[in-house]
């Protein structure tokens, strides 16, 4: 038996939100599960461009201020077969100083997942 290496750098909190997803002259909705500083899991959203980087916009339940953040897909749970939730999880790429402060914020006030 492997076992399993934990390949994230930042702690990460459980989270129920929308994300607005831009890419080009497209948007979608998906639900966050988890959030940390290094990114979110989007659930049932798998990545058709898996070097795209796309504009997410969100707010936490812990504040009004609209985040804008850019993000690109990391990893996707298709056809794994122990996973608890299906989709994508999705790296930030250059995250604004606000951003990082208020996500890291919400992330102290709850338990790590």
């Amino acid at each position: 038996m492997t076992k399993k290496v934990e390949k994230r750098e930042s702690k990460r909190a459980p989270i129920e939100m929308w994300v607005k997803e831009e890419a080009g002259d497209y948007y979608y909705i998906h639900r966050a599960c988890n959030i940390s500083i290094g990114g979110l899991f989007l659930e049932k959203k798998f990545a058709a461009n898996k070097k795209g980087i796309s504009t997410f916009l969100f707010r936490l339940p812990i504040s009004h201020e609209l985040i804008v953040v850019q993000g690109k897909p990391a990893h996707d749970t298709a056809g794994k077969k122990k996973t608890s939730h299906t989709g994508t999880g999705i790296q930030f790429v250059d995250l604004p100083k606000d951003a990082r402060k208020l996500i890291q914020k919400y992330v102290s006030l709850h338990k790590e997942v």
